[in-house]
């Protein structure tokens, strides 16, 4: 029996807090590959929570994210 690996694909993913900020990520794209561990690291507020809840599809009231996920 064979298993299909997929990894995490980001394309062109850009996102703001509202329509009048300037984005906060614009045009990202990423690939986490299959069978690997990742991280992600960085200072306060540089935005890795911010990150995670667009990957989980938790954009909230005025937040504007666009691109896709796969």
């Amino acid at each position: 029996m064979n298993t299909i690996k997929s990894s995490l694909t980001l394309n062109d993913v850009s996102f703001q807090f509202t329509s009048q900020s300037s984005p906060f990520f614009k045009n990202i794209t990423l690939a986490f590959a299959p069978g690997l561990v990742h991280f992600i690291q960085g200072q306060n507020g540089v935005g890795k929570s911010t990150f995670f809840r667009i990957l989980q599809g938790r954009i909230e009231g005025n937040e504007i994210a666009s691109g896709s996920i796969s």
